[in-house]
């Protein structure tokens, strides 16, 4: 709650002439206000991030960085609650590592760019933003001054990948939320808004990927309106990895369809086909078999790869093999749509920011994933029999390999601590 305390403070105070005179010759000793410069509590528990935070972010580029929530400058419209402080020191290494240090190294105009164009409030929240459609916000910019970093306290650094890795809950808002402010500054191409004409959905959570996907978005939230597919289309393209970015390519081209559910069990049976499709790769087919997903609304419907069928008896045409084949995209050149959006970005950034977008994408990568001698991404498999890149955060490090890499852009806040 916002209180508001007026206080009036009234002073009278006469002086005769002799008085005034013979101030200059009275002897009023020490005075009684401090005059010691206000600081940071040194024996205050939170010290070491306190102080991290002012030499890290407010004294170079003047910007908050708040992880004690204020519910004044939070969404009171929803219940939310702090972030813890492990979770506070963990997010503030990672937005310089993984944001401020890669503009600083990489904007024409270093520092300075970042003092220009920088939020001036990182503000945290633990929770995320529950919404009536069923959603969640993970993040919003504010005026182009303030960006709000939600469900903080889900952050775990050992998964970049996923629903619950570091790229979908953050380092994707990040740069989204910073396109956004950046957007607002010097705005995006006009052609831009007329590439994906008559294709936005403002009921976009309704909507699967695939479906948004094989219509020219990176996500179904970028087919909500021009301004939410500009800040996605420039954030996936920075923090994708190139093998899901390929995959992403790959959806675009085929034909999509949406299917009613007859009853609820004939939902549970296609969930359950999907799940074992997803463990057994070599048994099932995901493609054909489809997925079921969940409207605003509560209803279910399920999505699939459009079949290739007999016109007659509607039964699939296989082809020489016996496999199924399916329907690739001929109204809309959805890979080609989003390939133009990513050019559009990248002479933007460049003509006004002086940014090569995909350095930008490089650094940040090499940054999130492990690479080899000659420069290449490591690879793994994944305990379920998935290759997926090495996330370097848990790597050892490279400067002090007796530690991971993100120990060490923790020590750099604890090297902070003031022995009692």
């Amino acid at each position: 709650m916002k209180t508001i305390k007026t206080i009036l403070l009234s002073a009278v105070a006469m002086m005769t002439v002799s008085s005034l005179t013979s101030c200059s010759e009275d002897d009023f000793g020490k005075t009684i206000f401090s005059s010691e410069e206000t600081g940071l509590d040194k024996t205050s528990y939170s010290y070491p991030l306190d102080a991290y935070l002012q030499d890290n972010f407010l004294t170079p580029y003047n910007v908050q960085f708040i992880y004690r929530m204020e519910d004044i400058g939070s969404d009171m419209q929803k219940d939310l609650v702090p972030t813890s402080y492990e979770k506070s020191k963990q997010l503030a290494v990672l937005c310089k590592y993984m944001w401020y240090d890669v503009y600083k190294e990489l904007a024409g105009e270093k520092e300075i760019f970042l003092k220009k164009y920088s939020p001036r409030i990182i503000h945290l929240t633990g929770s995320p933003g529950f919404n009536s459609d069923g959603t969640e916000t993970l993040g919003y910019a504010t005026n182009g001054i303030k960006i709000t970093l939600q469900a903080v306290n889900r952050l775990d650094y050992t998964q970049i990948e996923g629903r619950t890795g570091l790229n979908y809950m953050f380092f994707h808002t990040m740069h989204h939320e910073f396109t956004h402010i950046l957007d607002q500054t010097v705005s995006h191409p006009q052609a831009f808004n007329t590439i994906s004409t008559g294709l936005y959905n403002s009921d976009w959570s309704s909507t699967p990927n695939e479906i948004a996907v094989g219509n020219g978005f990176v996500t179904n939230y970028a087919s909500a309106n021009t301004t939410e597919d500009w800040a996605e289309t420039v954030s996936n393209y920075i923090t994708m990895n190139q093998m899901n970015w390929d995959e992403m390519m790959d959806i675009a081209s085929y034909d999509w369809e949406q299917i009613d559910f007859k009853d609820d069990d004939e939902r549970d049976s296609v969930a359950s086909l999907y799940s074992k499709a997803m463990v057994y790769t070599t048994l099932y087919n995901t493609d054909s078999i489809g997925r079921s997903y969940k409207l605003g609304s509560g209803e279910y419907k399920w999505v699939r790869k459009s079949i290739v069928r007999d016109q007659i008896t509607g039964k699939p045409i296989t082809d020489e093999n016996g496999n199924i084949q399916y329907l690739h995209n001929k109204t809309i050149d959805a890979a080609t749509t989003i390939n133009q959006k990513v050019d559009l970005a990248r002479e933007w950034l460049k003509e006004n920011y002086q940014i090569d977008l995909d350095l930008l994408r490089k650094t940040v990568q090499e940054r999130q994933y492990m690479t080899d001698a000659n420069g290449n991404f490591v690879t793994q498999i994944d305990t379920e029999g998935k290759t997926v890149y090495v996330n370097r955060l848990t790597q050892p490090d490279p400067q002090n390999p007796s530690q991971t890499l993100m120990e060490s852009l923790l020590k750099t806040i604890d090297a902070y601590a003031v022995e009692q």
